[in-house]
């Protein structure tokens, strides 16, 4: 599948778990992460969801039906959109699929985006609010990542 999104050029996309690489190859990278996180925020066990939202934890876990119609697949749909259903169902009917958070894959994104304001001669303290980080992690983050300062 021919998928020019900025996930299937990321290097982030190879420490996503297995779930989203064979996703991906059916509906395409995009649409493939946002699907996973969905599983994620709406089919993790209670257990899981209270403790460790913020911070990325537990697995989302969703069955996928072999037929979609009035009956089955009706949150499959809701979640992906009916062509997207139709053809996960296709490649992946009866089977379970299990996706943990992205959070830490998009990690190392998220400090060469800190450290490229820094470099660009962005403050500490807005930069700090921009990703909701405190000022001393950005500081950190930005001494951590080099990038070289923009002239």
């Amino acid at each position: 599948m021919s998928d020019e999104s900025w996930w299937a050029t990321a290097p982030e996309r190879f420490t996503l778990a297995q779930a989203y690489h064979l996703v991906a190859e059916v509906i395409g990278w995009d649409a493939a992460v946002n699907f996973g996180m969905k599983v994620w925020d709406a089919k993790r066990p209670p257990s899981s969801t209270a403790t460790s939202s913020v911070h990325g934890g537990g697995r989302g876990v969703i069955f996928i039906p072999k037929t979609i119609n009035v009956f089955f697949g009706r949150n499959l749909v809701d979640m992906v959109g009916t062509e997207n259903a139709l053809k996960l169902a296709a490649a992946f009917g009866g089977e379970r699929l299990e996706f943990p958070c992205i959070a830490r894959a998009s990690i190392r994104g998220r400090n060469r985006a800190i450290a490229q304001r820094i470099a660009e001669g962005a403050r500490t303290r807005t930069v700090a609010v921009e990703f909701d980080l405190t000022e001393q992690h950005i500081r950190r983050i930005a001494k951590a990542t080099s990038i070289r300062k923009v002239a």
